[in-house]
Parts: C-alpha cells; structure tokens; sequence
C-alpha cells in the first residue's frame, strides 16, 4: 500500500507491540490478508471504520474521515475543558477549607438553613466556572466556526454539565477531606487519570486489538 501526503505507510519486518500503539508511534496496523485489509488500531472503532472505508470501498479521505474531522476540534475543545474546569473547581474550594472549621457557627450566626448555606459554596463555585467558560466558548465559536460541526445550545449543555461536574465533585471531595492539602492532591490526581484513561485526548479502543 503505498503512502500518500494524507497517509504514511511503513513496511514492518514484524507486527508492532501494543505499546507503540498506545504511545502514538503508530496509528493504526494494516494487514492484506485474503483480498482485503485488516486494520488494528487504540484509537477506536471509528478511527478503523474511516481506514476501512477508505483502504476497503474506495472512498477518498475527505469522505472516509469526514466524521472524525469534524469532531477533532470539538473532542479536542471538550476533553480540554473537562480536564481544565475539574481542576479549577478544586482550586476554587480553597475558601471553604478556611471556613470549614467554624460552619455551625456561622450558620447559627447568620439565622441561614443549613442546606442554604452549605449549597452556597458549590453554587458560587458553579458560576465562577461557568460565566468564563461560557464566554470563551461562545466567542471560539465564531472565531473557529464551530456552530458548522456543532450546535452553540449544545456546546452550551455540554458545558454547563462540566462545570456542574466540577462544583460537585470538588465539593464532595472537600467534604472528607480534611486539609487543603490533601483534599487538592486526591481530586488533582483522579481529574488527570479519569481525563487520559477515558480518552479525552486521544482517542482509545474499548478493547485490546485482537
């Protein structure tokens, strides 16, 4: 099979390990076995339904890998984002490990319910998150023409989810963390293994190519 300026092909002596695969070395393996190409690739179904459209029915790259160009600025923008305003929402929390301490007392103090003074933390973090993010988004969004591949109402969802994410959780690990310290590491360190293992970045198969 020979490389184009859209497709690089390397002829192996030996099949690559799994490894050069998950590390990007490579994007995909493609056999030619009885008449036809037998594609294995971490990058997902999709990324292997486009090579076989395009190695396999003829079609040109424009049109096997429509799909995949058009969610690339997307996958990219909201993976990004998640990973960016799950770590922000920690940060945010840093005033309620300070006033953690004396919370029924304040609460008595200001003749405020329990409920309505606990979930004032979380709400103020959600807006601080949100009305930035919002903002760049939709001016992104003109800027790269995004509302071609993507809705702005549900970039919009999208990133209210996000944010509400974000608040919760960082409020939920605020909530038996006891230190700053401690609660920031624990919440720092699940963002970024959720963020690369779920495949915000790059895309990853379900299963071990077989």
């Amino acid at each position: 099979m020979p490389s184009s300026k859209y497709l690089t092909c390397t002829k192996l002596e030996e099949e690559p390990k799994l490894s050069e695969l998950v590390e990007g070395k490579y994007d995909a393996i493609i056999e030619y076995k009885n008449d036809k190409y037998e594609i294995k690739s971490v990058k997902g179904a999709k990324f292997e339904k486009s090579l076989d459209e395009l190695l396999n029915n003829g079609k040109t790259i424009e049109q096997a890998f429509a799909e995949k160009q058009n969610r690339g600025v997307i996958g990219n923008l909201v993976g990004f984002l998640s990973m960016l305003l799950l770590l922000l929402g920690s940060i945010l929390y840093k005033f309620y490990y300070q006033d953690k301490g004396g919370i029924a007392r304040r609460i008595v103090v200001s003749k405020a319910g329990y409920i309505k003074y606990i979930l004032s933390y979380p709400l103020s973090v959600f807006l601080v998150l949100f009305i930035p993010a919002w903002s760049i988004t939709l001016i992104s969004s003109s800027t790269l023409k995004l509302g071609e591949t993507i809705k702005f109402p549900e970039l919009t969802f999208m990133i209210f989810v996000l944010c509400l994410l974000g608040a919760s959780y960082n409020f939920f690990v605020a909530s038996f963390s006891r230190h700053e310290q401690n609660g920031g590491l624990f919440a720092t360190m699940t963002v970024m293994m959720t963020s690369l293992l779920s495949g915000s970045f790059i895309e990853i198969a379900k299963g071990r190519p077989g």
